[in-house]
């Protein structure tokens, strides 16, 4: 969805502070069935930008010192893109839910678990577990 964003911004000793509200909406797929769904998000962004260009040289910026910083392009402009690309995908949920109630897929026919989907048949059993089900437990609660 379009992307609703509000900043002040200040100039500080060192080069500007931006600070502001970020609201969109991304449409993601649940991480239990799949379904498609829309995420609201809100994040806040408070930020120094670092200018590329030395004022009084002229020269490029050393950057090793501060590697992570936001810096202005060199031509001493605000690119807001990285800014909101890096809020948003911070602020996105790891594993979105379509809702807190939901079950999933089916392991047997991939289908969404809901109060209409019936049960299958388990009867198929591994070969290697079959004595498995000659298992019983004395009424004493220990085994033979």
């Amino acid at each position: 969805g379009p992307i609703r964003a509000g900043f002040e911004i200040s100039r500080t000793n060192r080069g500007i502070f931006i600070e502001g509200d970020v609201s969109t909406v991304l449409e993601m797929d649940c991480s239990r069935c799949l379904v498609p769904v829309s995420v609201i998000l809100a994040t806040r962004i408070r930020e120094e930008i670092l200018p590329s260009i030395d004022q009084a040289t002229g020269q490029a910026v050393d950057r090793t010192a501060e590697p992570d910083v936001a810096r202005l392009t060199a031509h001493h402009e605000l690119d807001i893109e990285i800014l909101l690309r890096e809020a948003i995908a911070l602020s996105a949920p790891i594993a979105p839910l379509c809702g807190p109630d939901c079950l999933g897929l089916c392991i047997e026919c991939g289908e969404r678990l809901s109060g209409d989907h019936r049960d299958h048949a388990t009867d198929d059993i591994d070969p290697r577990l079959a004595a498995l089900r000659r298992f019983q437990v004395d009424a004493g609660g220990e085994n033979e």
